[in-house]
């Protein structure tokens, strides 16, 4: 009898032992997720729990899509940080990235076709003042090429033209660094966007949206001597690694955007990526993300989605 009920009680005591080890692995996971911004780059480190109860990162660095000599060396502790992941998030995955040209030449296409079926162009939309403008800056013989293609096309030719004068690269950006370090190591990219989700963005919108968005281009355009100085105006800002002025910045350029452009290229894809993030740090490991900046910092972020979540806490600075 004695037996029987020492075994009882350490059969009890096993219980409660799990039982306890239940409801702390469940508040562990319940704590809000730490989330640490390095002082001297757009790189953040978030620490939490997995499904388990065992600590889990994910490493975000926010990146510009163009760069100079001044992001390298790349700093000592990102690379570490890349390096110690058991997986590596980019906006494409290496598929994707790799059908970007001709699922854009193949849209493209077919928009084409559709317009001169409906013997829609470009030139019936614009003012003669808008089209000798548009000539001086891509060329009359160019300009014709672009008349039947959908208005994004020309806007983005556009783009291209008038922020060509400036020595920032899009192959030294720290996107097509990580990306090529990837390719060599042969390490998989998870994708945070699908192809046709960049797509719908770039394309947005109906023809007369589009032609509105080109008319809007010219005249911004008209406005500034030196576009190409907006451009780098961002950059410099991106290397003072000052989360409220490159916020504010992005703020004051998409201020005119509408509430459904906005949401197509920002929010909800941010939406989107919080949910990933939230999966991330369940699966366990480490997690290294390298994705715009714009989706990391001010109103409406993936941080700031997290927080009002209440998924993550207030960012505090890690010092090297």
């Amino acid at each position: 009898m004695k037996n029987f009920v020492n075994l009882r009680k350490i059969k009890l005591i096993a219980l409660m032992f799990l039982f306890s080890s239940v409801l702390y692995a469940q508040s562990e996971q319940n704590k809000k997720a730490k989330i640490e911004k390095y002082e001297d780059s757009m790189f953040w480190e978030i620490t939490g729990t997995d499904k388990n109860g065992n600590e889990s990162k994910i490493y975000v660095l926010g990146t510009i899509h163009y760069g100079d000599d001044r992001l390298y060396p790349i700093p000592n502790y990102i690379l570490l940080a890349f390096n110690s992941a058991d997986t590596v998030c980019w906006e494409l995955s290496f598929d994707d990235f790799a059908n970007v040209l001709p699922e854009t030449q193949k849209r493209m296409m077919q928009e084409r076709e559709e317009n001169l079926k409906e013997n829609r162009i470009i030139y019936n939309y614009l003012s003669e003042n808008e089209i000798k403008f548009l000539e001086k800056k891509i060329g009359k013989s160019n300009l014709v090429n672009y008349m039947s293609y959908n208005p994004w096309v020309l806007t983005s030719a556009l783009d291209s033209k008038c922020t060509e004068n400036t020595n920032l690269k899009s192959d030294k950006s720290y996107d097509m660094f990580f990306f090529k370090y990837c390719n060599i190591l042969n390490t998989e990219i998870r994708a945070l966007d699908t192809l046709q989700i960049q797509m719908d963005v770039i394309a947005y919108g109906d023809y007369d949206y589009q032609i509105d968005k080109l008319k809007q281009s010219i005249k911004e355009y008209k406005k500034i001597k030196h576009p190409e100085n907006e451009l780098q105006k961002l950059y410099e800002l991106y290397l003072t690694h000052d989360e409220k002025k490159v916020a504010d910045y992005y703020t004051k350029v998409l201020e005119n955007e509408s509430e459904e452009y906005l949401n197509a290229l920002i929010y909800k894809r941010n939406k989107s990526w919080v949910e990933q993030f939230k999966q991330m740090l369940d699966e366990g490991g480490i997690t290294f993300v390298f994705a715009g900046t714009a989706h990391f910092i001010g109103e409406g972020s993936v941080f700031d989605l997290l927080r009002k979540e209440e998924f993550i806490g207030e960012s505090e600075i890690k010092k090297k």
